[in-house]
């Protein structure tokens, strides 16, 4: 049997092809098997010894009896010196050896039969008596099973077509993914995308695609800012970023300028600087400091204030400011969503949201005279009063004025109504003062019904001093007497006398009781008419 190298027996030659083996392991890639060689071979092997293995199981001799001196000199040749024996899988530890080593220590001469024959693969062999274990083989690639035909070159074509195809179809769908994640992530047409596809697979860890996703910043535009843009309706972040450039965190000076006596917020209602806030914000301070929106500082003076409805007005002297826009309170729904922004324990332009609990809440001004609020379950705190209750279209509906605070009680807090406040300010603006306000023109000393009874008098407005400037002047009344009735509103109590105030105006005349005690400790009672006369 001869032996060809690279497995391919030369084009031009004749020899009867029942003598014609190749060896494996000279090409196992390009190796030719024939079911036909393996089966004659082992017929002849199993002849000469039955008891040996076939030896188409035996990569290192495909000799049959009677070829051993050439063929096996001319295999050692070919595995020897620069051509060492290929690697097999040894069993864990054992070491490589070529042939010639091998054959050296065994001592024995192939005698064309399997006495030396190398053992199955896989199994553990021993190379004669010399058998060595120790170090890793490196893997090998067994050959055929007996019996195992190769696939025609052609069906090896169709097959690698048919991996490729699957390939292709695996990219194209890949490639799909992309493209619909690319146009999803951006609807807008000329939309930047925020998506980017990195060829460098390198640090992804399942060796697919990378992609970067992209956070952008919200879009400046004032749709977002609306939950109807129709109706102009806001949503509370569109009506704070509306009115935040109108509200003022306001400082009061006493003396020294290095810390605050007070802070308070205020609203911006005009380009030329009047800022609205309360007036007992405004109380006792000689300085005040106004700190707009956008950081910018100036100093406020004050124009006019009004106790009895907890109102002021100050001004700056800036440029580039931002009015608010003014509401109708009467407009608002109870229940209806509003917000409050103010200096709210000291941390400016802080925003709280809320509802309307009430529309047209009357409660006392803190110097006793009932004013008209709005209630909100909004949270209030100090720092906020003279802030804004604004609603969701951004219109300022309320000046912050208080919070109710007891024990049990939570989220109760008023603003000023802005068709109460609309007014009053007007008149500070033009006149610093409240007009129409009526006066009587006397200082007096209320004399309640318990002291009255102790001193045997009737309750009422002890007169302590009357101008000379009033009309009630050039009446009968004098110094000690009690005015105990005015236009049928007894003066019983200390807010008698401002109802009386509230429902009156300057110009009205009116008629009022009056109780006179004698030296003699005779009294007498009767009434007088005069001109209500106007506060400045």
């Amino acid at each position: 049997m001869e032996f060809y190298e690279n497995g391919n027996a030369p084009e031009n030659n004749n020899n009867d092809d029942k003598n014609k083996t190749v060896n494996p392991d000279i090409n196992r890639d390009g190796g030719v098997f024939a079911e036909k060689d393996y089966g004659e071979e082992a017929a002849k092997n199993a002849a000469v010894q039955p008891n040996a293995q076939p030896n188409y199981y035996q990569p290192y001799q495909q000799t049959v009896t009677g070829a051993a001196p050439a063929a096996d000199n001319a295999y050692r040749q070919m595995y020897s010196g620069a051509n060492p024996a290929p690697g097999y899988g040894y069993p864990a530890g054992a070491q490589q050896r070529n042939d010639a080593v091998q054959y050296a220590q065994s001592g024995t001469v192939n005698d064309g039969t399997q006495n030396n024959a190398v053992p199955p693969y896989g199994s553990a062999p021993s190379y004669g008596d010399n058998a060595q274990y120790g170090g890793g083989m490196p893997p090998y690639n067994y050959p055929p099973e007996v019996g195992a035909v190769p696939a025609p070159e052609g069906e090896k074509k169709k097959g690698s077509a048919v991996w490729v195809i699957i390939v292709m179809v695996i990219v194209l769908l890949m490639f799909t993914s992309v493209m619909l994640l690319l146009a999803f992530s951006h609807e807008g047409e000329g939309a930047d995308s925020g998506v980017t596809v990195s060829d460098d697979v390198s640090d992804s860890p399942s060796g697919g695609v990378v992609v970067n996703i992209n956070v952008e910043p919200k879009p400046v535009e004032n749709d977002e800012f609306y939950q109807n843009k129709e109706t102009g309706l806001l949503t509370p972040a569109g009506a704070a970023n509306q009115v935040l450039p109108s509200i003022v965190n306001l400082y009061g000076y006493q003396g020294t300028i290095l810390q605050p006596y007070n802070e308070a917020s205020g609203i911006i209602i005009s380009e030329d600087g009047y800022i609205i806030t309360n007036a007992h914000a405004v109380e006792d301070v000689e300085r005040f400091k106004a700190k707009l929106n956008d950081e910018r500082e100036f100093e406020a003076k004050l124009i006019g204030s009004d106790t009895r409805t907890d109102l002021a007005v100050l001004k700056i002297e800036a440029d580039d400011l931002v009015p608010a826009v003014i509401g109708s309170s009467s407009d608002m729904l109870q229940g209806e969503e509003v917000i409050a922004i103010g200096n709210a324990g000291g941390f400016n332009d802080t925003v709280t949201v809320g509802n309307v609990s009430y529309v047209d809440r009357e409660i006392k001004s803190y110097t006793g005279y009932p004013i008209k609020c709005i209630q909100t379950d909004a949270a209030l705190n100090f720092g906020n009063s003279g802030g804004a209750l604004v609603n969701l279209y951004g219109q300022v509906i309320g000046v912050v004025v208080s919070k109710y605070s007891s024990t049990g009680s939570e989220n109760i807090g008023f603003a000023i109504s802005s068709d109460f406040a609309v007014p009053v300010i007007e008149d500070i603006i033009e006149k610093g003062y409240v007009t129409g306000r009526a006066r009587i023109g006397i200082m007096y000393n209320f004399i309640s019904p318990d002291t009255a009874e102790k001193m045997d008098v009737k309750p009422g407005l002890l007169v302590a001093e009357i101008s000379e400037d009033c009309d009630v002047h050039n009446t009968e009344l004098q110094v000690d007497d009690i005015i105990t009735e005015i236009d049928g509103i007894q003066m019983i109590t200390e807010n008698s006398v401002k109802e009386f105030q509230n429902t009156h105006k300057a110009g009205e005349t009116v008629t009022a009781k009056v109780y006179r005690l004698g030296f003699n400790g005779e009294s007498e009672e009767f009434e007088i008419t005069f001109r209500l006369e106007e506060q400045k």
